[in-house]
Protein backbone atom coordinates (compact mmCIF):
# COMPACT_ATOMS: atom_id res chain seq x y z
CA UNK A 1 0.00 0.00 0.00
CA UNK A 2 2.98 2.57 1.01
CA UNK A 3 4.60 1.49 -2.24
CA UNK A 4 1.43 2.43 -4.46
CA UNK A 5 0.99 5.93 -2.10
CA UNK A 6 4.76 6.44 -3.56
CA UNK A 7 4.09 5.74 -7.07
CA UNK A 8 1.10 7.89 -7.37
CA UNK A 9 3.01 10.85 -5.54
CA UNK A 10 5.61 10.97 -8.08
CA UNK A 11 3.37 10.85 -10.59
CA UNK A 12 1.65 13.98 -9.65
CA UNK A 13 4.78 15.57 -9.56
CA UNK A 14 5.51 14.64 -13.19
CA UNK A 15 2.04 16.03 -14.10
CA UNK A 16 2.16 19.05 -11.81
CA UNK A 17 6.24 19.68 -13.97
CA UNK A 18 4.84 19.53 -17.32
CA UNK A 19 2.37 21.88 -17.14
CA UNK A 20 4.13 24.50 -15.62
CA UNK A 21 4.49 27.35 -18.57
CA UNK A 22 7.94 27.20 -20.50
CA UNK A 23 9.98 30.32 -19.52
CA UNK A 24 11.13 32.35 -22.62
CA UNK A 25 14.94 30.88 -23.94
CA UNK A 26 17.04 33.92 -23.96
CA UNK A 27 18.02 35.13 -27.32
CA UNK A 28 21.65 33.26 -28.55
CA UNK A 29 24.63 35.27 -28.80
CA UNK A 30 26.20 35.44 -32.20
CA UNK A 31 29.62 36.01 -32.10
CA UNK A 32 30.54 35.15 -35.58
CA UNK A 33 31.30 38.81 -37.69
CA UNK A 34 28.78 39.74 -39.69
CA UNK A 35 29.49 39.60 -43.66
CA UNK A 36 28.72 42.47 -46.29
CA UNK A 37 25.44 42.41 -47.68
CA UNK A 38 25.15 40.24 -51.11
CA UNK A 39 25.31 42.44 -54.18
CA UNK A 40 22.25 43.72 -55.55
CA UNK A 41 20.99 41.31 -58.50
CA UNK A 42 20.52 44.50 -60.58
CA UNK A 43 24.20 45.55 -59.81
CA UNK A 44 26.24 42.16 -60.47
CA UNK A 45 24.41 41.77 -63.87
CA UNK A 46 25.41 44.75 -64.94
CA UNK A 47 29.22 44.38 -63.17
CA UNK A 48 29.60 40.90 -65.34
CA UNK A 49 27.66 42.24 -69.15
CA UNK A 50 30.31 44.91 -68.78
CA UNK A 51 33.26 42.65 -68.05
CA UNK A 52 32.58 40.31 -70.87
CA UNK A 53 32.39 43.64 -73.20
CA UNK A 54 35.49 45.48 -71.82
CA UNK A 55 36.89 41.35 -72.37
CA UNK A 56 35.96 41.41 -76.15
CA UNK A 57 37.02 44.85 -76.86
CA UNK A 58 40.56 44.11 -75.49
CA UNK A 59 40.90 40.74 -76.46
CA UNK A 60 41.48 39.21 -73.11
CA UNK A 61 40.03 36.97 -71.07
CA UNK A 62 37.52 38.48 -68.66
CA UNK A 63 38.58 37.40 -65.33
CA UNK A 64 42.18 39.24 -66.07
CA UNK A 65 40.78 42.18 -66.33
CA UNK A 66 40.55 45.11 -63.58
CA UNK A 67 37.11 46.26 -63.12
CA UNK A 68 36.24 49.47 -61.34
CA UNK A 69 34.02 49.68 -59.42
CA UNK A 70 34.54 46.33 -57.96
CA UNK A 71 31.40 46.41 -55.84
CA UNK A 72 28.06 47.93 -55.34
CA UNK A 73 28.90 50.43 -52.03
CA UNK A 74 27.85 53.77 -52.98
CA UNK A 75 31.55 55.47 -51.77
CA UNK A 76 33.32 53.69 -54.52
CA UNK A 77 30.65 54.63 -57.53
CA UNK A 78 32.25 56.45 -60.36
CA UNK A 79 31.50 59.88 -60.76
CA UNK A 80 30.00 59.22 -64.05
CA UNK A 81 27.58 57.19 -63.24
CA UNK A 82 23.82 58.42 -64.30
CA UNK A 83 20.61 57.06 -62.71
CA UNK A 84 20.48 53.40 -62.99
CA UNK A 85 22.72 53.33 -65.57
CA UNK A 86 26.21 52.52 -63.15
CA UNK A 87 29.96 53.67 -64.80
CA UNK A 88 32.82 51.20 -65.38
CA UNK A 89 36.17 51.45 -66.42
CA UNK A 90 38.28 48.00 -67.37
CA UNK A 91 41.73 47.43 -68.53
CA UNK A 92 44.14 44.60 -68.69
CA UNK A 93 46.76 43.89 -65.96
CA UNK A 94 49.64 44.11 -68.95
CA UNK A 95 48.37 47.02 -70.62
CA UNK A 96 46.58 49.32 -68.05
CA UNK A 97 46.54 52.85 -70.46
CA UNK A 98 44.11 50.90 -72.67
CA UNK A 99 40.81 51.64 -71.02
CA UNK A 100 37.50 50.68 -71.96
CA UNK A 101 34.86 52.25 -70.29
CA UNK A 102 30.78 52.94 -70.39
CA UNK A 103 28.14 52.03 -68.73
CA UNK A 104 25.63 49.29 -67.84
CA UNK A 105 22.06 48.25 -66.60
CA UNK A 106 20.01 46.04 -64.56
CA UNK A 107 19.10 43.93 -66.93
CA UNK A 108 22.78 43.52 -68.50
CA UNK A 109 22.46 45.94 -70.99
CA UNK A 110 25.87 47.78 -71.77
CA UNK A 111 26.35 51.65 -72.93
CA UNK A 112 28.85 52.96 -74.92
CA UNK A 113 29.19 56.22 -77.17
CA UNK A 114 28.06 53.62 -80.35
CA UNK A 115 25.86 51.22 -78.67
CA UNK A 116 22.48 51.75 -76.25
CA UNK A 117 23.50 55.66 -76.02
CA UNK A 118 19.76 56.68 -75.83
CA UNK A 119 19.22 54.42 -72.72
CA UNK A 120 21.91 56.69 -70.76
CA UNK A 121 20.33 59.77 -71.96
CA UNK A 122 16.54 58.61 -70.76
CA UNK A 123 18.10 57.60 -67.31
CA UNK A 124 19.48 61.63 -67.34
CA UNK A 125 15.97 62.30 -67.88
CA UNK A 126 16.29 64.08 -71.62
CA UNK A 127 12.87 63.52 -72.55
CA UNK A 128 11.48 64.85 -69.23
CA UNK A 129 10.78 68.77 -68.16
CA UNK A 130 13.54 68.77 -65.88
CA UNK A 131 16.33 66.45 -66.92
CA UNK A 132 18.59 65.48 -64.00
CA UNK A 133 21.95 66.63 -66.08
CA UNK A 134 22.84 69.56 -68.32
CA UNK A 135 24.43 69.60 -71.72
CA UNK A 136 27.81 70.18 -70.36
CA UNK A 137 27.35 67.57 -67.89
CA UNK A 138 26.04 64.81 -70.13
CA UNK A 139 29.03 66.07 -73.02
CA UNK A 140 31.43 65.46 -70.07
CA UNK A 141 30.62 61.71 -69.28
CA UNK A 142 30.34 61.16 -72.97
CA UNK A 143 33.73 62.56 -73.79
CA UNK A 144 34.88 60.09 -70.80
CA UNK A 145 33.82 57.31 -72.26
CA UNK A 146 35.58 57.82 -75.32
CA UNK A 147 38.50 56.78 -73.65
CA UNK A 148 41.72 58.25 -72.28
CA UNK A 149 42.96 62.41 -73.49
CA UNK A 150 39.51 62.96 -74.20
CA UNK A 151 37.99 66.57 -72.95
CA UNK A 152 35.37 68.49 -74.05
CA UNK A 153 35.84 71.89 -75.73
CA UNK A 154 34.03 74.99 -76.76
CA UNK A 155 30.24 75.08 -76.60
CA UNK A 156 27.72 72.46 -75.37
CA UNK A 157 24.12 72.66 -76.66
CA UNK A 158 20.87 70.24 -75.77
CA UNK A 159 17.57 70.69 -77.52
CA UNK A 160 15.10 68.67 -77.52
CA UNK A 161 11.26 69.55 -78.38
CA UNK A 162 8.14 69.13 -77.89
CA UNK A 163 7.80 65.79 -79.99
CA UNK A 164 10.92 64.25 -78.20
CA UNK A 165 13.61 65.34 -81.21
CA UNK A 166 16.15 66.79 -80.86
CA UNK A 167 20.42 67.14 -80.59
CA UNK A 168 23.29 67.40 -78.15
CA UNK A 169 25.88 68.73 -79.82
CA UNK A 170 29.95 69.83 -78.11
CA UNK A 171 33.51 69.12 -79.52
CA UNK A 172 35.59 66.88 -78.13
CA UNK A 173 39.69 67.04 -78.11
CA UNK A 174 41.92 64.38 -78.42
CA UNK A 175 45.52 64.46 -77.97
CA UNK A 176 47.00 60.74 -79.24
CA UNK A 177 49.28 59.48 -76.20
CA UNK A 178 52.92 59.84 -77.28
CA UNK A 179 56.06 58.04 -75.57
CA UNK A 180 56.89 58.22 -72.18
CA UNK A 181 53.25 59.35 -71.77
CA UNK A 182 53.44 62.82 -73.04
CA UNK A 183 51.05 63.95 -75.91
CA UNK A 184 51.54 63.03 -79.09
CA UNK A 185 50.88 65.65 -81.20
CA UNK A 186 48.35 68.54 -81.82
CA UNK A 187 45.19 68.04 -80.24
CA UNK A 188 42.39 66.40 -82.83
CA UNK A 189 39.19 68.66 -82.42
CA UNK A 190 35.74 66.90 -83.37
CA UNK A 191 32.15 67.77 -83.47
CA UNK A 192 29.88 65.38 -81.63
CA UNK A 193 26.05 65.66 -82.61
CA UNK A 194 23.84 63.29 -81.35
CA UNK A 195 20.69 62.93 -82.93
CA UNK A 196 17.44 62.23 -80.09
CA UNK A 197 14.27 61.01 -80.81
CA UNK A 198 11.86 59.46 -78.14
CA UNK A 199 11.50 57.60 -76.18
CA UNK A 200 15.25 56.62 -75.58
CA UNK A 201 16.68 56.43 -79.35
CA UNK A 202 20.04 58.39 -79.56
CA UNK A 203 22.34 58.22 -82.45
CA UNK A 204 26.38 59.65 -82.10
CA UNK A 205 28.22 60.95 -85.48
CA UNK A 206 31.34 62.60 -85.28
CA UNK A 207 33.07 64.97 -87.97
CA UNK A 208 36.09 66.94 -87.81
CA UNK A 209 35.50 69.87 -86.47
CA UNK A 210 35.64 73.48 -88.96
CA UNK A 211 39.19 74.68 -88.46
CA UNK A 212 39.30 78.51 -87.24
CA UNK A 213 41.09 80.91 -89.62
CA UNK A 214 44.38 81.80 -88.90
CA UNK A 215 44.42 85.12 -87.42
CA UNK A 216 47.26 87.68 -89.63
CA UNK A 217 50.34 88.24 -88.45
CA UNK A 218 51.41 91.52 -87.22
CA UNK A 219 54.16 93.42 -88.91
Amino acid sequence: MRGLIFLCTIAAFACTASAAPDRPAAPPTDSTPKKSEPMHTGFSNAQASFRSHAGKVLKRAPERLVLSPAEEDPSVQLEQRVGGAWAFSAFATDHPANQVRGWAVGDGTVITPEANLGLLLAEAGVWTARPALDAGALAERIAWAMGMNHRVVGPRTLHVDASGTGTLSFQVAYRPPGPGGAGGGPERITQVTVALRAPRHAQLTQAAAPVAPARPAIE
